[in-house]
C-alpha cells in the first residue's frame, strides 16, 4: 500500500512539473478566422527576407532578430490581443516572452509557424 501510495505522487509530482501552459498557441484555422477582424494586431517577427517571400494576411514585419525589436515593439497597443509568428514557433515564442515581459496583456502565437500555416493552406485547397 506504501509503495502504491509512493508511487502515485511521484507520477503526480512528474505531471506537474511536465505540464506546459500552452493556452497561448491558435491553430491555423484559428488565424484564418482572425484574419476577418482587419483591426487585430498580427506580427511577423521572422526576417524581412522572409516576410517578403509571404506572409500571412495584413501582417505587419517586426523582426525578432533585429537590433530594434523592442523598440518596434511600442507601436503596438499592450492592452488589445496581439497575434504573432515567425517559421516554425521558436522565435515567436521568445518574442512573446520579451513582449509579456514588457507588458503585453495577450500575446497568442501560431502553433508551428508559418510552416503549419502553409501546410494548413495547402490541405484546405486540396479538399
Amino acid at each position: 500500500m506504501k509503495k502504491t501510495l509512493l508511487l502515485m505522487i511521484c507520477l503526480f509530482t512528474l505531471q506537474l512539473g511536465w505540464s506546459d501552459d500552452v493556452s497561448y498557441l491558435r491553430d491555423p484555422a484559428t488565424y484564418d478566422e482572425l484574419m476577418k477582424d482587419h483591426s487585430i494586431q498580427l506580427v511577423d517577427v521572422r526576417t524581412a527576407d522572409e516576410f517578403n517571400e509571404g506572409t500571412i494576411g495584413k501582417a505587419q514585419n517586426i523582426d525578432y532578430l533585429s537590433e530594434d525589436f523592442t523598440v518596434k515593439l511600442k507601436g503596438l497597443n499592450k492592452d488589445e490581443p496581439v497575434y504573432i509568428f515567425c517559421r516554425s514557433g521558436n522565435r515567436s515564442e521568445k518574442a512573446r516572452k520579451i513582449m509579456l515581459d514588457l507588458g503585453f496583456k495577450e500575446v497568442y502565437d501560431l502553433q508551428g509557424g508559418y510552416n503549419a500555416w502553409q501546410q494548413w493552406e495547402t490541405a484546405k485547397e486540396q479538399k
